[in-house]
C-alpha cells in the first residue's frame, strides 16, 4: 500500500511540474492576450521545442477558455525562444489537440501538425515569416507524417 501511495505522490507532484510554465513564458502569453484586448492571465497549456534548430527552446501554447476557444477550436500560438525570453511568432485559430511536431523542415521550422475539426490532422508549415493563421485551410497529414511526429500537447 506504501508504494501505490508513494508512486501516486510521485505521479502527481511529476504532472504538476509539467503544467507549470516558465515566468518568461507566462509573461509572453500575458503580452499577446493584451495585444488583443484582454488584460487578464489566460490559462493555457504548452510546451517547450527547439523549433528552429538554433537550441533555444521555444513555447508552442494552446490558450483555454472563452475568451480563446469555440465551437472550432482554441487560440493556438508560437512563441519564439531567445536566451530565457519569448516572442510571439505567430498564432493560428480554431485549433484543437494533439499538437504534434512533424519531423518535416520548412525554412529552418518544424511543421507542427494540430487537429481540425472536420479536417483531421493538418500540417502547419512555417512559410519564413510564420505558420499558417487557419488550419482548416491547410493539408491533412499523412500517415507517415502522423507517425513519425512528436506529441507536444495531449
Amino acid at each position: 500500500m506504501r508504494y501505490v501511495v508513494a508512486a501516486f505522490a510521485l505521479l502527481t507532484s511529476s504532472t504538476y511540474a509539467q503544467e507549470q510554465a516558465p515566468v518568461a513564458v507566462s509573461a509572453a502569453v500575458l503580452a499577446y492576450a493584451r495585444s488583443q484586448g484582454d488584460y487578464d492571465q489566460p490559462k493555457f497549456r504548452h510546451a517547450s521545442v527547439d523549433l528552429n534548430g538554433d537550441r533555444d527552446p521555444d513555447a508552442v501554447v494552446l490558450l483555454l477558455g472563452p475568451n480563446w476557444c469555440g465551437s472550432g477550436g482554441c487560440t493556438f500560438l508560437v512563441l519564439q525562444g531567445r536566451e530565457g525570453t519569448f516572442a510571439y511568432r505567430s498564432s493560428t485559430s480554431v485549433t484543437l489537440e494533439p499538437i504534434r511536431q512533424a519531423n518535416e523542415l520548412r525554412h529552418g521550422w518544424h511543421s507542427l501538425i494540430v487537429h481540425s475539426r472536420g479536417r483531421g490532422e493538418v500540417l502547419l508549415r512555417f512559410d519564413g515569416n510564420t505558420y499558417p493563421s487557419n488550419p482548416s485551410r491547410q493539408p491533412v497529414a499523412s500517415k507517415r507524417q502522423l507517425a513519425s511526429a512528436k506529441i507536444l500537447i495531449e
